[in-house]
């Protein structure tokens, strides 16, 4: 069979996304100057980071109330850094909602940068909206293409479990109304300015709950800016509070967990580049409904356990990796390193015996991304020419199907066999793989086991390899 070159190509490293609403490019620099990068240094040289932007005095930041929460405690300095300008200056939190979750920071002196002007208008269904900010911890401000897709309660996108934590912590009000996106907000797009074809701010990015290696994308309507200027909330915050926020809100971000692959770079494939944003242990994403497919989830799980592999979900770490563009998400075991090998994203264990392989393309429909996922397979089967492989029925549906919010998604599990061997052959290899398409993006993504397994030695008996397929299993899409 002829290897169909996958049409990958390298990408540029800024995720820039074109402004496709109506801005005028003065228009959007204007905005530009007027967003800040906002940062609370915690202790051993750790920072945490989100966006903002100056409003309602030329001293004042608009940003989320849990980038700054840390800042209330004592031992922790809140300042903000401008690009525009190149000035770094010490602020203090000067009111919060926190049924919004905002916060308005008060910075030493006056930043010499134009306020935003707001709009508590609601946008239609599918207006183009663009949110400023730092994501990812990107030194500059870049700018993110979202769409308006609708005003809801924010208990009505939120998982039970979510729920009740959100509930425990006590902010966000879970009956607020919010504004759901259509396009993801990625770490760091907390307090980012979300602006119509006016440019003004129409909404705040907030992030959302994390929904396993995934996320829930909302924003908070910027009717809320003027209670945030009257408010009269207590200045305080649990401490037990602070260390729930990272698993809760997906934009909140930490710079040691902003730490790239390829010694510090992201890693750019096609038409993504994927950043490590978070780390996360199995149990952390199985409280926060880690997987599109649970029952699928679940018959990975139940062999690990009748092998008797000591599992458990906290000790079990994962890197996740994500494209602010497209919200891809890559679940690799924690200290696995990604590198480009041609046009494949590549990783292999200290050992060699097991390998992964990941593509990143752009497809027109999911039936173009059914042919893709036909060529990255012949890509596997090129690499390994003196394996049969078998589809796995009980474990493989072998077309995309519908999943939620719009994503396509096919698992398949495939046993490898010597093509050598005339009778009795002893599966040598197995290989499983998950294809995500949403937005016209396709993850193609596959762990492949090497033959070089013991007589009698179950491949479920090794924790890394557990790792590994429920990695990949978790890789999808934010929404």
């Amino acid at each position: 069979m002829k290897l169909v070159p996958p049409r990958l190509f390298l990408g540029l490293l800024l995720l820039q996304a074109e402004l496709a609403i109506s801005l005028t490019a003065d228009e959007a620099n204007d905005i530009t100057r007027s967003v800040v990068h906002v940062l609370c240094d915690l202790s051993e040289g750790r920072q945490q980071g989100g966006s903002g932007f100056v409003y309602n005095d030329s001293n004042q930041v608009v940003t989320s109330f849990h980038v700054v929460a840390a800042a209330l405690q004592s031992n922790v300095k809140l300042h903000v850094f401008s690009t525009a300008t190149g000035i770094d200056r010490p602020a203090r939190v000067l009111r919060v909602l926190k049924t919004a979750d905002l916060a308005l920071i008060e910075v030493d002196r006056s930043l010499g940068l134009p306020c935003l002007k707001s709009s508590e208008s609601t946008p239609s269904f599918g207006n183009e909206l663009v949110a400023f900010g730092h994501p990812l911890f990107t030194p500059t401000v870049q700018r993110q293409t979202l769409k308006f897709d609708k005003e809801e309660a924010l208990e009505d996108i939120t998982p039970f479990e979510a729920s009740k934590e959100i509930t425990r912590l006590g902010f966000p009000r879970l009956s607020n109304s919010v504004f759901g996106l259509m396009g993801p907000l990625v770490p760091g797009h907390s307090g980012a300015p979300i602006v119509d074809s006016d440019g003004k701010v129409v909404a705040i990015g907030d992030g959302g709950l994390e929904q396993g290696a995934a996320s829930i994308s909302w924003a908070i309507p910027a009717r809320e800016l003027a209670k945030l200027l009257r408010s009269q909330d207590a200045l305080v915050v649990d401490i037990g509070t602070l260390s729930d926020l990272g698993v809760l809100f997906a934009a909140e971000l930490n710079s040691n967990i902003a730490t790239t692959v390829s010694n510090g770079n992201p890693v750019i494939s096609g038409p993504v580049t994927l950043r490590k944003t978070r780390i996360r242990t199995l149990g952390e994403m199985r409280r926060t409904s880690a997987s599109d497919d649970p029952l699928g989830l679940f018959q990975l799980i139940q062999p690990l356990l009748a092998a008797g592999v000591s599992y458990n979900p906290d000790e079990l770490r994962f890197d996740i990796y994500q494209d602010a563009n497209s919200g891809m998400n890559l679940v690799l075991p924690s200290n696995v390193g990604l590198r480009l090998e041609g046009d494949t994203l590549v990783a292999r264990s200290q050992e060699g015996n097991i390998e992964w392989l990941v593509w990143a393309d752009q497809v027109n429909s999911p039936q173009e991304a059914q042919m893709t996922s036909v060529e990255f397979e012949q890509q596997i089967i090129a690499r390994h020419r003196s394996i049969f492989w078998q589809m796995d029925p009980g474990w493989s549906y072998p077309t995309l199907r519908p999943a939620a919010d719009g994503m396509y998604i096919m698992r398949k599990l495939f046993r490898g066999f010597p093509l050598n061997a005339q009778t009795n052959f002893e599966q040598n290899l197995i290989c499983f793989e998950t294809f995500a398409e949403k937005g016209g993006y396709l993850l193609s993504a596959a762990v492949i086991r090497l033959g070089d397994t013991q007589p009698g030695e179950r491949p479920e008996n090794d924790p890394l390899w557990a790792s590994a397929i429920l990695g990949v299993h978790l890789s999808s899409f934010s929404r």
